[in-house]
């Protein structure tokens, strides 16, 4: 394969890889709005909005790190395909995760002693322990078996005729 070629085909993969974790995030945040209020009974406004945008950024920015990883791995696209979705299940829970504590760190922020001091540090600590339980019940709940099979999806057009 000469240079050229190569070059065109790596740009085609970035494109592909931007175009799912767009897509991903897209859905994953329409899902979760979907959830929320038709499933759990939210009233549409800004609270179920801000959650889904929350799981969606989390999806998006997770997948896009987790598949530009994979892709540096020179295997098969069968593997690359298979690393790709567990190391994105990892890395989208620690990006909304980490968005998820932005989020109460936020909200929690009024209360906190002064920045920097050893009760901030302590209370930012727990704050982030609260975000993770959160996340972790509320999380998979809102999210369920469907994300799991965007995500798949996602995969599968991102690793499609890489080889």
């Amino acid at each position: 394969m000469s240079d050229g070629a190569a070059r065109a085909a790596s740009r085609a993969q970035g494109v592909r890889l931007t175009i799912a974790a767009l897509a991903l995030a897209a859905a994953i945040a329409v899902w979760t709005l979907a959830s929320l209020t038709l499933r759990f009974g939210w009233a549409f406004g800004p609270q179920p909005v801000t959650v889904a945008t929350i799981f969606g950024a989390g999806a998006g920015i997770g997948f896009a790190v987790a598949a530009f990883f994979a892709i540096l791995v020179p295997t098969g696209a069968r593997r690359r395909m298979a690393l790709t979705f567990c190391m994105a299940i990892a890395t989208i829970l620690a990006s909304t995760l980490a968005l998820y504590f932005l989020e109460h760190r936020a909200y929690f922020s009024q209360g906190h002693g002064p920045a920097l001091s050893r009760v901030w540090f302590i209370q930012q600590f727990y704050t982030g322990v609260a975000a993770a339980g959160h996340m972790a019940v509320l999380g998979t709940r809102y999210l369920g078996l469907p994300a799991l099979a965007i995500l798949a999806l996602a995969t599968w057009w991102t690793h499609r005729n890489a080889d």
